[in-house]
């Protein structure tokens, strides 16, 4: 009756991968969203999210490397593998006649999307992409840690930031030694009451090139952002009018909702879902002109 199954995919490094699978129903008549977690893997919510949504969609959340418990954690093997990955299980679902492919990204993921949606792959066998609460780049001046005294935000993930700019200053550099330097810990969601210690290489390989921030207008594939005015993260006002400077796609304000609140709170996810009833009738209507 529509519980979660736990589910693998090969990768091209032949690593096998494990994701979550809700649905309810005939699951190949239904659109499937994939759903990319942000700098912590945020389960509870996306949980939330998927049994909400599983009589109208097929919902999958990938464990992705460096979080996944029984593979290397707080690492990549290469800068970039994200990518790899992500195509490789967009290849896998075609394989399985999943068809009608949304990706949906909360905070850091949407970084993630934003760097598979230039995948030619990715972006051929997708019918739209989400960002709830997105964390495109550090350096867009929408976030409130950007211009705030209070500690409070750097307490939660600890971050290294003095050490997190200079690599970043290297890395533009093209200067790879500090790749593997741990410079960020985050809530563990598998093991309780413990740190999970994130490398430079892990998170530079959620952060999209700062070109492609200006190119969102370019995408023929529908496009779809969502934030709540009560988001802790990012100023929402300010994210909005930077959204409407860049794309004529749509977005939403959501009233009283912060940043996890987003993905978990009904309203929200039948938000998501009605767009993608809408964006999908819109394309079967350009499919089936004559």
């Amino acid at each position: 009756m529509g519980e979660v199954k736990v589910c693998t995919f090969k990768a091209r490094d032949h690593a096998h991968l494990q994701y979550y699978f809700y649905s309810e129903g005939a699951a190949k008549s239904k659109p499937t969203i994939i759903f990319i977690h942000g700098i912590t893997a945020e389960l509870h919510h996306i949980r939330q999210f998927a049994s909400k949504a599983k009589k109208e969609a097929n919902v999958i959340i990938p464990i992705l490397r460096g979080y996944h418990p029984a593979l290397i954690r707080g690492d990549l093997q290469y800068k970039g593998q994200y990518d790899d990955d992500l195509e490789d299980l967009c290849l896998y679902l075609q394989s399985i006649d999943l068809q009608n492919v949304y990706w949906c990204g909360h905070s850091m993921g949407c970084g993630n999307l934003l760097r598979v949606l230039k995948k030619e792959t990715v972006s051929k066998l997708s019918k739209g992409f989400i960002f709830l609460s997105p964390f495109f780049h550090p350096r867009l001046p929408v976030y409130n840690f950007q211009n705030s005294s209070n500690k409070e935000l750097n307490n939660i993930y600890e971050v290294k930031l003095f050490k997190s700019i200079l690599l970043y200053t290297l890395h533009q550099f093209k200067v790879q030694i500090f790749n593997k330097s741990k410079v960020l810990k985050v809530p563990d969601d598998f093991h309780e009451n413990n740190l999970l210690h994130l490398s430079f290489r892990l998170l530079i390989s959620r952060i999209p090139e700062v070109k492609m921030l200006n190119t969102l207008y370019r995408s023929q594939i529908p496009l779809f952002m969502m934030i709540g005015d009560e988001d802790e993260v990012t100023n929402a006002t300010k994210l909005a009018e930077w959204w409407k400077g860049r794309t004529d796609h749509p977005y939403k304000l959501q009233k009283g909702h912060n940043h996890n609140s987003i993905i978990s709170e009904e309203s929200n996810v039948y938000e998501v879902l009605n767009w993608i009833k809408t964006a999908f009738e819109k394309q079967t209507k350009i499919i089936s002109k004559p």
